[in-house]
């Protein structure tokens, strides 16, 4: 899946899945639950459609997504990775 990002030039990391959830946590105990996910994604998005109880695929995308998107961010002062 590499490939894509390097067809469009774009810059990408790879890493395990907890360092992303431990960077969305805020504050959360158990940063790997996919309740505490989808209870993240609906405070940050509201509005979205999260889907059904049992896919959290979607809660999952819309918090990696946001992660990526702090990251890679230098007007986001005070994030810590």
């Amino acid at each position: 899946r590499e490939w894509l990002f390097v067809g469009l030039r774009r810059r990408y990391e790879l890493g395990p899945p907890k360092d992303w959830q431990r960077g969305m946590r805020a504050g959360v105990a158990n940063p790997g639950d996919k309740a505490t996910h989808r209870a993240k994604a609906r405070q940050l998005w509201p509005e979205a459609d999260l889907g059904k109880r049992k896919t959290e695929d979607r809660s999952d995308a819309l918090l990696l997504a946001e992660y990526g998107r702090r990251l890679s961010s230098a007007t986001d002062k005070g994030w810590k990775r």
